[in-house]
């Protein structure tokens, strides 16, 4: 998930915001891949714990950029190269109806990207206040 972020200055204050999520886009690799296949998980990444992680990204607007949805196009391309190299993450953690493990299945299902939009300027957020 990313945030494009204006360049204006602005205080952070602790306030009241609401977040609406406005597109879901499934992005793939764009060369092909390797068969699809399972991919077993080591010892190291099962101690890790079972959990999801989520990520949230920020970014400055480029001075060059003329809208959110070519800054956002320009990330989904980049996604797509980037799934070339590490195409796995474009894949899906299943559980093994045998061993009751998970493993990826690495298919090009493709990764989520969710679009969202915040009814106040991000530099308003105060990141080191969970509570916010």
């Amino acid at each position: 998930l990313a945030f494009v972020m204006a360049e204006e200055a602005v205080p952070p204050v602790h306030l009241e915001f609401e977040v609406n999520f406005t597109k879901k886009t499934i992005v793939k690799a764009t060369d092909p891949l390797p068969e699809p296949h399972i991919l077993t998980l080591s010892n190291l990444d099962l101690l890790s714990g079972r959990f999801p992680v989520t990520y949230f990204y920020f970014y400055r607007k480029p001075p060059q950029a003329d809208n959110f949805t070519s800054i956002l196009e320009a990330l989904q391309r980049s996604l797509a190269t980037t799934l070339n190299h590490y195409y796995p993450f474009s894949g899906r953690i299943v559980q093994n109806p045998n061993t009751h493990e998970p493993e990826i299945i690495c298919d090009n299902t493709g990764a989520l990207v969710v679009e969202a939009h915040a009814n106040i300027p991000l530099k308003q957020l105060n990141l080191y206040d969970l509570n916010q």
